[in-house]
């Protein structure tokens, strides 16, 4: 073993520190971290700024964007903050606290080594058709919360093969989190959580943001025969946890996931996957732009590829830019209330992702 354990720097994702180097004001960011007792590899910090430039949190000129300062106020990975405050704007806050405290923590889901059949069988449950670990997260978080106000959530955790301390753990995130979110502006909690959970029971939304929150971590579903491959732009193929409730899952409903990290033991796995729309992508994914090879829209840098005809493409260009300008106002100036100012971009959102693929 070492004799000393290797820093945090040169371990743990740089992202969350970058953003703090900006807000700092303390110059460019390889510079900084270059003065390091023990530096970071130089990939490691471009790779983390070129993440943030991505998810819209630091300029081409690596400067601080609005969400980059709101971002800065939340103590966890930007991602995950920026799902949150996407969670608030789109008034599915609740299911955005539960996967936002279970990412930051841990899964609650115990697999006992004898009876890891019934455990797989009982996430499986909460997931439902959803093709999705962070909904079987939502649903089981939602079925704790009704059984403690029976009095019953120690057997239910038994029943489930949940750990109680880790949802109460996750609870107290929560609440955590909200006062963060009314700090900066996002939350007024005297209208109280009805107000900010029009769409939580809403699959579609509620997938739409966990995808503008986990971008640009997107994997391809592509159809062999009667089973699926999966692909991401850094490694090639990749495979499905096996603790995931999408692991036994041959053929996907929608033809793209986001995942929340990737693993590599015997091979390279993807943790917690939700399977997602074109439409989620394109309104909530990256930037769009126009297919070097005629018709169509590309993203990640042409990784993704979408084609359609030119209406269609042309209304999502339309809709997505309407959403962008509602979004850049609302980081600007969170009282900002879209539901009100922005009632009809939404529902055509809304309404788009329910149509699912483009055709």
């Amino acid at each position: 073993m070492l004799e000393y354990q290797l820093p945090e720097i040169l371990r743990t994702p740089l992202q969350e520190l970058c953003l703090h180097i900006k807000s700092l004001q303390l110059g460019s960011v390889g510079s900084f971290l270059a003065k390091a007792l023990q530096p970071p590899d130089p990939l490691s910090v471009e790779n983390a700024i070129e993440l943030l430039k991505t998810i819209g949190a630091l300029g081409d000129a690596e400067e601080l964007t609005p969400l980059g300062r709101h971002l800065c106020t939340l103590p966890l990975d930007p991602n995950i903050g920026k799902m949150l405050l996407m969670g608030a704007i789109f008034q599915c806050l609740n299911p955005a606290l539960t996967i936002a405290a279970a990412l930051a923590h841990r899964d609650p889901f115990v697999l006992p080594i004898n009876r890891k059949e019934e455990a797989d069988a009982a996430k499986r449950s909460f997931a439902g058709v959803s093709c999705s670990d962070h909904i079987a997260l939502v649903k089981a978080f939602e079925g704790y919360k009704d059984a403690k106000r029976n009095g019953r959530e120690r057997a239910f955790c038994w029943e489930n093969f949940l750990s109680p301390v880790t949802l109460q753990m996750m609870e107290d995130m929560r609440n955590q989190f909200i006062d963060l979110l009314s700090d900066i502006g996002f939350v007024d909690k005297s209208p109280g959580a009805s107000a900010y959970n029009q769409y939580s029971h809403d699959l579609e939304m509620v997938c739409a943001v966990l995808c503008a929150g986990l971008y640009p971590n997107v994997v391809q579903c592509k159809r062999r025969g009667k089973r699926t491959a999966f692909y991401t732009k850094e490694v090639g193929k990749v495979d499905i946890h096996p603790a995931s409730v999408n692991a036994g899952v041959h053929l996907f409903p929608l033809p793209y996931m986001v995942y929340s990290e990737k693993v590599k033991t015997t091979s390279i796995f993807v943790r917690d996957s939700t399977n997602i729309s074109d439409y989620a992508l394109l309104l909530f994914g990256g930037n769009l732009i126009p297919s070097k090879m005629g018709e169509g829209i590309e993203m990640l840098g042409g990784y993704l590829h979408f084609s359609a005809s030119k209406s269609v493409l042309d209304l999502i260009r339309k809709l997505r830019g309407e959403l962008d300008k509602l979004l850049n106002r609302k980081v600007e100036e969170p009282g900002f209330d879209i539901a009100v100012e922005g009632k009809g971009v939404v529902s055509a959102v809304v309404e788009l992702l329910h149509s699912q693929n483009v055709r």
